[in-house]
């Protein structure tokens, strides 16, 4: 369990490099990390689908916060349309 969460981790935090090392982001590049978010909240479904090892709930825990994550970077990209556009 702890090397499939380290492992969605590390995809996540590599998805926000090259955003930081461009100098900005711009919305489009907030629609790629949520699909990376998204993504990975399939993996964790697919893990709890499979997975036979009580881990006390933490694999649902890390979805719900993945889910909150893809929520928040949606409202983020709203304004940012908003604000693009006017």
């Amino acid at each position: 369990m702890k090397k499939i969460l380290f492992v969605l981790l590390g995809t996540l935090l590599l998805s926000f490099s090259p955003v930081h090392a461009e100098g900005g982001a711009d919305w489009n590049d907030l629609v790629k990390m949520r699909e990376h978010i998204d993504e990975s909240i399939h993996e964790i479904d697919h893990f709890m689908a499979i997975n036979k090892i009580d881990v006390h709930g933490h694999d649902l825990k890390a979805k719900e916060e993945l889910i909150q994550a893809s929520n928040h970077l949606h409202e983020v990209i709203e304004i940012m349309q908003h604000a693009q556009n006017h």
